[in-house]
């Protein structure tokens, strides 16, 4: 009996010796992929400032201090989960000029980029659609070209694009249609072209919606009455045709409604759903008809633009 207890003793400290060592081996293979992980974020960034010109306010400066871990480098946050790995880059308004590098989308865990109101210049990477965390994307008001890469659509959890104020053209990518998660969409003041795609009526997460100052043309796609939680739609200084689509009176959210300067034309269609509208901008159009009645009883309605129609 003696000799059972011994050999079962030895059994138990032999399974604790194994689960142990294997413990501490998945420890040692967790611990070694972090650090492969952090090393490919500092590869990441340090590309991404190889292209950038940071002249004359050297807003990039510290990222040269190699002592100075980069989750600690200006512009770069890092996770509380995950505090090696780059979550958000918050570089805007620092005059920064160039190219926006590829590496960036190696940054697995970023959630923000901010590069807004720079001088970069370039197309925007493709590759910037296999970021699946990303939520927050923000290149407006630079000088960046060519189209819309049709991979951010990839982007599942994006929430806000902000592409405003760049010299973007060819057209409006139908991939954006897939983002179900996105509340603002701004793609004004570009040089975009062709038609508004019917399926951007599907965002149905959509606030926002801004494509003015664009060369776009056709009618406004019907299918936007279904964007029943968007409350402000601006569509102005384009080449839009056809007639205002009554599906538009659905959007009881609607704060503002502006389609000042396009080719518009038919009658104004009774708003009387839109509790909340405050601005109503359909000037300098082809309207016809008469004033409908209805808009004075939209008791929270300040502004009425509606000159220069028929």
């Amino acid at each position: 009996m003696e000799g059972f207890f011994h050999a079962l003793f030895f059994l138990i400290i032999l399974l604790h010796v194994i689960s142990t060592a294997r413990c501490t081996a998945a420890a040692a293979a967790a611990a070694a992929a972090g650090i492969k992980q952090a090393a490919s974020d500092r590869a990441a960034l340090l590309s991404f400032k190889s292209l950038v010109d940071d002249a004359p306010f050297g807003a990039l400066s510290s990222w040269n201090n190699g002592s100075l871990h980069y989750c600690r480098w200006r512009g770069v946050s890092c996770g509380r989960r995950h505090p090696n790995r780059a979550t958000a880059l918050d570089l805007k308004s620092l005059r920064l000029a160039g190219l926006i590098s590829p590496s960036v989308a190696n940054l697995t865990f970023i959630q923000t980029i901010d590069l807004s109101d720079n001088m970069l210049d370039g197309s925007i990477p493709e590759e910037l659609g296999s970021l699946r965390r990303l939520r927050y994307l923000n290149l407006s008001v630079n000088s960046l070209s060519g189209t819309i890469p049709s991979s951010l659509g990839n982007c599942s959890n994006l929430r806000l694009l902000n592409l405003r104020g760049d010299n973007l053209n060819g057209e409006i990518p139908p991939t954006l249609s897939r983002l179900s998660d996105l509340q603002v969409l701004l793609l004004n003041q570009n040089m975009l072209q062709g038609t508004i795609p019917d399926s951007l009526g599907n965002l149905s997460s959509l606030l926002i919606l801004s494509l003015d100052d664009n060369s776009l043309s056709g009618a406004m796609p019907p299918s936007f009455g279904s964007l029943l939680s968007l409350e402000r739609l601006e569509i102005l200084f384009t080449n839009l045709t056809g007639t205002i689509p009554p599906t538009l009176t659905n959007l009881s959210a609607m704060n503002t409604l502006a389609l000042r300067r396009n080719n518009l034309h038919g009658e104004i269609p009774h708003f009387t759903k839109l509790p909340f509208l405050s601005y109503l901008d359909c000037g300098y159009n082809h309207l016809s008809g008469t004033i409908p009645i209805s808009l004075g009883r939209l008791s929270s309605l300040e502004y009425l633009l509606l000159g220069m129609n028929n």
